[in-house]
């Protein structure tokens, strides 16, 4: 049965981590950006958590995390691109550790003029779990497209604020 989500963002979470160096007196930035989605308020980390928890699926629980935006210029783009389903299957999370290689969720998206539409979930590295009753979800493009929007704004500011941050820090 479809799933109708009413709101959906794109959290874009940070995680800061202690430095592993000081160069020049000066340790680094060492922020990670994540992307999350939010389904109705709910992180998407978490939604899939439950289901797995509850299917009794082993390992489950804690295993995803965001996409890391730097991935994307890998698969071809930007956020937009990757969230409007540009390939033909598409990793929506990541492994928690923030390697999208290690343990994906990958998701088939389709689009139309109306809604958004995520269907078919995999976790590639155990191919006999079902997913079935795990969506799909059903999105109002309007509101996909303005959360689109919305972690495009938030990427552009982060990385003007790491080159600021960048030169302060050279000067």
């Amino acid at each position: 049965m479809v799933r109708d989500v009413g709101t959906i963002r794109f959290d874009l979470e940070v995680e800061f981590r202690a430095p592993r160096r000081i160069r020049h007196g000066v340790p680094p930035l060492n922020a990670r950006g994540r992307i999350v989605p939010r389904l109705d308020g709910v992180r998407f980390t978490d939604l899939v958590d439950r289901f797995e928890q509850q299917a009794g699926m082993e390992p489950a629980g804690e295993a995803y995390g965001g996409i890391v935006p730097a991935l994307l210029r890998f698969d071809g783009g930007s956020a937009d691109r990757h969230f409007l389903g540009h390939e033909p299957r598409t990793r929506v999370l990541a492994c928690r550790c923030g390697e999208w290689a290690d343990w994906p969720l990958i998701l088939t998206i389709t689009t139309t003029d109306t809604t958004v539409n995520w269907s078919d979930a995999e976790q590639p590295f155990r191919p006999a779990r079902d997913y079935t009753a795990f969506g799909p979800f059903r999105f109002p493009r309007p509101a996909y497209d303005r959360a689109l929007a919305d972690l495009s704004a938030a990427l552009a500011a982060t990385v003007a604020f790491d080159r600021e941050t960048r030169a302060a820090l050279r000067r």
